[in-house]
């Protein structure tokens, strides 16, 4: 699973995957995502 506008932040590697999504209370989405090149984890807030 890939998206194009999302680069990972450490190393700018562009082919990362998504690995949850998680409702929040106040109507948003939290999308943790994973670069497979440097084992960087992120949180996307929208």
């Amino acid at each position: 699973m890939s998206s194009s506008e999302i680069v990972c932040p450490r190393c700018g590697y562009n082919d990362v995957a998504l690995v949850k999504k998680e409702m929040v209370g106040s109507g948003g989405v939290h999308r943790h995502f994973r670069c497979p090149r440097c084992s960087h984890t992120w949180i996307k807030k929208t």
